[in-house]
Formats: C-alpha cells, sequence, structure tokens
C-alpha cells in the first residue's frame, strides 16, 4: 500500500482523505468523513441521552406491571382467606 501525492490523486480524494494506491488506486478517510473521495461528513455517534425518554418509559411500565400484579396477588391472598374462613368477599371492579 503507497500513499500518493494529492496532486496525483486529486479528482478522486477530496481534502479529508488520503488516496493510496494497492491494486487500484481509492480514498483512505479521515475521522468523521466517508464515501468514496471522502466528501461525505458522517453523523456524530448518539450519546446515552438520546435514549433517556425510552429509558424513562419502559421503567414506568416495569413499575405499572409490577404494580398490577401487587394488585392482583393482595385480591388472590383475599379470596383464599375468605374461602377458608367462609366469609363472603365483594370483588370490586379490575382498576383500568
Amino acid at each position: 500500500m503507497n500513499f500518493v501525492p494529492p496532486e496525483l490523486c486529486s479528482p478522486l480524494c477530496s481534502a479529508q482523505g488520503n488516496c493510496v494506491i494497492d491494486s487500484s488506486p481509492f480514498c483512505v478517510c479521515s475521522t468523521g468523513f466517508g464515501g468514496p473521495s471522502c466528501d461525505a461528513a458522517l453523523s456524530p455517534p448518539s450519546s446515552i441521552w438520546d435514549y433517556f425518554p425510552w429509558f424513562i418509559l419502559l421503567l414506568s411500565l416495569g413499575f405499572w406491571m409490577f404494580d398490577q400484579g401487587h394488585r392482583w396477588m393482595k385480591r388472590r391472598r383475599r379470596r383464599e382467606a375468605s374461602t377458608q374462613t367462609g366469609e363472603a368477599v365483594a370483588t370490586a371492579p379490575p382498576i383500568v
């Protein structure tokens, strides 16, 4: 792999790349640039804050599911306790 002076490869590579000849000339792009002639700016990597709204949504959904399961278990235990003692338990409509 041989680096070629930019004058010999000027139409091939932009100022953001180095021309290299292996079996055929191609560009080795600088960091943050891409494409066949290194003229396309690449988007920066996403940060953790881009996913924060999804994290809050999933966390809220998890808490809601835990709460619903906890309520269901309380109703089930109350029903089981009432059937053992023979008492009638008023069942409330499900909370939506």
